[in-house]
């Protein structure tokens, strides 16, 4: 992560907080078989799994939908012979303002 243009230490730690609480998610239950965090709606990027989502991605759409809307979406998909269920909750990002004290 950046911020303000520099390297962050705290932010590293944030962002490892947020994988390890993602990975937990699926460990406490076992229907659970993956989450992701994602950012940017012009080019969705997985935060846990580090990797944008490619445009042939059949996520990409449903992605897309939820940026666009700003509502959370529930949908069910068949993949691989696997019924898969998908749950997309948006969430507001805010932009904090930092000023550092002498």
């Amino acid at each position: 992560m950046i911020e303000t243009g520099h390297y962050s230490a705290e932010a590293d730690e944030i962002l490892q907080l947020v994988r390890e609480s993602i990975d937990k998610l699926s460990v406490k239950d076992t229907g659970v078989t993956q989450v992701d965090f994602y950012i940017m709606a012009s080019r969705p990027f997985s935060l846990s799994r580090g990797r944008f989502i490619p445009d042939n991605d059949y996520l990409k759409p449903m992605l897309e939908k939820v940026f666009k809307t700003k509502n959370s979406l529930t949908v069910n998909k068949e993949v691989n012979n696997k019924n898969l269920h998908h749950e997309f909750i948006f969430m507001e990002r805010k932009t904090l303002r930092f000023i550092r004290m002498p």
